[in-house]
C-alpha cells in the first residue's frame, strides 16, 4: 500500500493498513510516521475556508476539520465521503441549508437559514449523506423574522407573505410558500377563540389552531405556543357554527399577530327598537347591533355610535351609551336628547375609547334609558343605512395598538 495522503485511505481495520508485514519498506518508513502523524493533526486543525455552493465538498478538504463557510449560496449538498468523518463548520453569512430526509439530515427535518456565527457540526454517514449533529445559532436569530399576515381565504385561514417571505420558526427562519399555506376549522368548537401557529412538519411549514395561550420565548424574544418553542404564533381566530371561520363587519374574528392593519366593525338594527327603562337601569336596546370582534392586550377599541330615536312622551328625554360584553354601561360616553314635542326626532351620537380589555372576544353594543322623571317609549330608527336614510342607529368600532 502507498504512502496514504488522506484520512480516508486508512482503514478502521488495522490489518489492512501500510505498512504490512511483508513491505519492503525501507527509506520509506519515515513517509509513513510523518503522514500518520500529519492526518491525525489535520482532524483537529482548521482548515482553509470554502465558499459556499450548491455542493460543498466539505469532506474532501485535506486542511482539517474546523471550516469557515463564507458566501450566501444556497448549500444542497457536501459530497462524498467515507462515513464516520465528521466537519464542524463556522457560517460566515446567512445562507440557506437545504433539508434533505437523506443526504442532508437538519434538525427538525426543516431548512435552516444560517446566521453569521452560526456553529454546526456534521457526521458522514456515506455515499453522499450527511447528518447535522449539533447546531447552535448563539441565541436568538440575527434577525427575528415575521414577514406575514394571516387573513380568512374562501372557508380556510391563510398565512402569507407580506413584505417579505421569512418567518422565525423554532429559532430559525422559514421560508413561507408564495401561495401561502391554509387552515380549515373542520373538528373546531364553534364560538371558543383559538391561536394559530406555524411549525415545520417534514420541511413543509404547517398550521395549527390551539386553545393554549402563546407566551414570549426566552431565547429568541419570538412569540410561541405556550412551553413549545417549536411554535410560532401568527394570529387568533373564532370559528362559527359550521363550524366555520367569519370575519365580517359585524364579526371580526380573525386577527393576525404579525402585520396586523386593525380592524374596522359595523352593525345596525334592521328594524326600530323600543326602550322602556329608566335611568340609572341601562338595557341594551337590541342585541343583533352588536358589534363582535376579536382583540390583541393591549389594543385601543374606538366605540362609536349613531344614529335618530323617538319618544312618544314630550318632554322625556333618551338616554343612549355604550357598553360592552353585557357590563356597566361605559363612563363618558352618553348621549342626551330632549324631546319637545311628541315623536319629534333626535338624533343622538356617542363616542369612546375603550382601554384595558382583556385579549380575545368582546362585543360592543348600544345601551338605552329614559330619564328619571319616565314615562313613553323610546323608539330607535332601524332599517338599512343609506345616503338617503341616514338616521338609522349604528354602532361601529375600529382597533389599534
Amino acid at each position: 500500500m502507498p504512502v496514504p495522503s488522506t484520512i480516508t485511505d486508512l482503514s478502521v481495520v488495522s490489518v489492512v493498513n501500510s505498512p504490512a508485514g511483508t513491505d519492503p519498506i525501507g527509506n520509506t518508513l519515515d513517509d509513513y510516521l510523518r503522514t500518520i502523524q500529519a492526518l491525525l493533526r489535520r482532524e483537529q486543525a482548521q482548515g482553509a475556508a470554502i465558499a459556499s455552493a450548491a455542493t460543498v465538498n466539505i469532506g474532501g478538504n485535506t486542511d482539517g476539520n474546523y471550516l469557515h463557510i463564507t458566501g450566501t449560496t444556497t448549500i444542497t449538498s457536501f459530497g462524498t465521503v467515507s462515513a464516520g468523518i465528521s466537519r464542524t463548520l463556522v457560517f460566515d453569512s446567512s445562507l440557506t441549508l437545504t433539508h434533505n430526509s437523506t443526504s442532508l439530515i437538519l434538525p427538525g427535518a426543516a431548512n435552516i437559514v444560517t446566521a453569521a456565527g452560526d456553529v454546526a457540526e456534521f457526521v458522514s454517514e456515506g455515499s453522499g449523506n450527511w447528518r447535522c449533529v449539533k447546531y447552535s445559532s448563539g441565541g436568538a436569530p440575527a434577525t427575528v423574522f415575521g414577514q406575514c399576515r394571516l387573513t380568512q381565504s374562501g372557508g380556510n385561514l391563510k398565512l402569507s407573505p407580506f413584505n417579505g417571505n421569512r418567518l422565525t420558526i423554532n429559532g430559525q427562519a422559514q421560508v413561507i410558500p408564495s401561495a401561502g399555506i391554509t387552515l380549515a376549522a373542520t373538528s373546531l368548537t364553534p364560538s371558543t377563540l383559538y391561536y394559530v401557529y406555524a411549525y415545520m412538519n417534514s420541511g413543509t411549514m404547517t398550521l395549527e389552531a390551539s386553545t393554549t395561550a402563546h407566551a414570549t420565548d426566552a431565547n429568541t424574544g419570538v412569540e410561541i405556543k405556550s412551553g413549545d418553542s417549536s411554535r410560532t404564533l401568527v394570529g387568533m381566530a373564532r370559528p362559527i357554527t359550521g363550524p366555520a371561520w367569519q370575519d365580517t363587519a359585524a364579526q371580526r374574528f380573525v386577527r393576525s399577530w404579525f402585520n396586523d392593519p386593525g380592524i374596522a366593525g359595523l352593525n345596525w338594527f334592521t328594524a326600530n327598537r323600543q326602550v322602556t327603562s329608566v335611568v340609572p337601569s341601562y338595557v341594551e336596546i337590541n342585541s343583533e347591533i352588536r358589534c363582535e370582534f376579536l382583540c390583541w392586550s393591549g389594543e385601543i377599541v374606538q366605540v362609536g355610535g349613531s344614529g335618530n330615536s323617538t319618544q312618544t312622551v314630550a318632554g322625556i328625554t333618551n338616554h343612549t351609551a355604550v357598553a360592552f360584553d353585557g357590563l356597566a354601561t361605559e363612563t363618558g360616553s352618553w348621549s342626551s336628547g330632549y324631546t319637545p314635542s311628541n315623536n319629534f326626532g333626535v338624533p343622538y351620537t356617542v363616542n369612546l375609547p375603550k382601554t384595558g380589555l382583556l385579549e380575545g372576544y368582546h362585543y360592543a353594543t348600544l345601551v338605552g334609558a329614559l330619564g328619571a322623571s319616565g314615562g313613553g317609549v323610546a323608539t330607535y330608527a332601524g332599517g338599512t343605512p343609506t345616503a338617503t336614510a341616514p338616521s338609522v342607529c349604528t354602532i361601529t368600532i375600529q382597533t389599534k395598538k
